[in-house]
């Protein structure tokens, strides 16, 4: 990644969308939602990474079912050591809890976390596209196999994402553009149309709405250093 983002921002957008995403489910799935729990989440939501890492989306959707096990148990034992490390709450909310919602999705505020967590990836791969960025049109094939392109694994997510949650269903049908699935980005003209970015490119809008939302949010919520990130290569 030209723009490798970190935790710390990548979990404050998470929560920014998650805040954008909310009026609409608060409509239609009623007083059934904490929002503050939600918000709660999003700001942890990747905290286990801290003590095992970052394994690639990618990756795992070509992992066997015995290595997503193992994939699980090395969270599982990630939170039981930071809900020692850390203090109990966050806010009103057990921390420990937090993180196992995380883990299990099987909650309403954790379902917006997972939608608003892809969503942002999604965006940072369109941030490397749109930055003439080539390596990101190619596939990599390592010990797992042929992976697929982020913008592939994230539009399947995305596709499928009713079905994995079916009381989403009708937050899709309303006029919040955060809750629509995105049409397929035209990944090859994007890179070849690219230039890296600048304070000043990151202000033109690309006239593709999920991206173009999500850097305006980014530019209107982000600290100095986050906005800075966006335009800082860290890497050749």
């Amino acid at each position: 990644m030209w723009y490798r983002t970190n935790l710390w921002t990548h979990s404050r957008r998470v929560a920014w969308i998650v805040e954008e995403l909310i009026p609409t489910a608060q409509i239609i799935l009623k007083k059934t939602l904490d929002s503050d729990k939600a918000i709660a989440i999003a700001l942890v939501h990747d905290d286990a990474e801290i003590l095992f890492g970052d394994i690639q989306a990618g990756n795992k959707a070509k992992m066997k079912d015995t290595e997503l096990k193992q994939v699980e148990q090395l969270e599982r034992d990630a939170i039981e050591c930071l809900s020692i490390r850390y203090p109990s709450y966050l806010g009103k909310y057990d921390y420990k809890l937090l993180l196992l919602d995380v883990l299990s999705k099987t909650s309403l505020e954790s379902m917006l976390v997972s939608w608003a967590d892809k969503y942002d990836a999604f965006c940072e791969a369109l941030h490397e596209l749109y930055a003439g960025h080539t390596l990101w049109i190619s596939n990599v094939e390592n010990e797992y196999g042929k992976i697929q392109l982020p913008t592939e694994y994230y539009m399947n997510y995305f596709s499928s994402f009713q079905q994995k949650f079916p009381i989403s269903t009708d937050l899709f049908l309303q006029s919040n553009s955060w809750w629509k699935i995105p049409d397929e980005p035209k990944i090859f003209d994007i890179v070849a149309q690219g230039q890296e970015h600048t304070e000043q490119s990151l202000k033109i809008p690309k006239n593709y709405i999920p991206y173009d939302q999500w850097i305006d949010l980014a530019l209107k919520k982000g600290t100095t250093e986050d906005i800075i990130n966006l335009y800082l290569k860290k890497e050749k």
